[in-house]
């Protein structure tokens, strides 16, 4: 499971503890966080659907924080292939990113040659594939792609290829 906008640039402070018992009082089992930025691993009941499994959480971390969380839910399989589907050559990792999209990307999506720069993207299913020539710090390429590739209310988190990875792993 991936936040969106918790615990970046000094906003949306949640601490992990916090957030493993909303994911817990939410109904859900075997909670485990990744860094502080958003990231957790939990067993649902039944094979519960990614999509039921995020919006329990996400009215949960509503109810107590007070304020709603983007909540994106990615099961191993799709994690997997997430990985797979990457179009870039992963040899600097920090700086080739996921960008997780709800609702899927518009597979039409284009950023003028002239905003993106030396930076490229490619669309894959429920994702963005982020690729950061200059620095991922100093790059308006995620906010353009979620800008041009979401419809008004879709939710975006990127992860840089090292979390993927080490998600990839943690869900096994």
């Amino acid at each position: 499971m991936l936040l969106r906008g918790v615990n970046v640039g000094g906003h949306g402070k949640l601490a992990m503890a916090d957030f493993r018992a909303a994911i817990e009082a939410a109904g859900f089992t075997d909670v485990a966080t990744y860094l502080n930025s958003g990231n957790a691993t939990l067993s649902a009941p039944g094979r519960a659907a990614p999509a039921k499994v995020a919006a329990a959480i996400g009215a949960q971390l509503e109810a107590d924080l007070g304020r709603p969380v983007g909540v994106l839910v990615r099961t191993h399989a799709q994690l997997i292939a997430v990985a797979a589907g990457n179009p870039y050559p992963a040899e600097h990792p920090k700086w080739l990113h996921v960008l997780f999209c709800d609702p899927d990307p518009d597979p039409a999506t284009t950023v003028p040659a002239d905003k993106l720069g030396v930076d490229q993207f490619t669309l894959g299913p429920g994702c963005a594939y982020l690729n950061f020539v200059v620095s991922p710090g100093r790059s308006r390429l995620a906010e353009l792609v979620t800008r041009a590739a979401l419809p008004a209310g879709g939710v975006a988190t990127a992860r840089n290829w090292n979390t993927l990875l080490a998600l990839v792993e943690r869900t096994a």
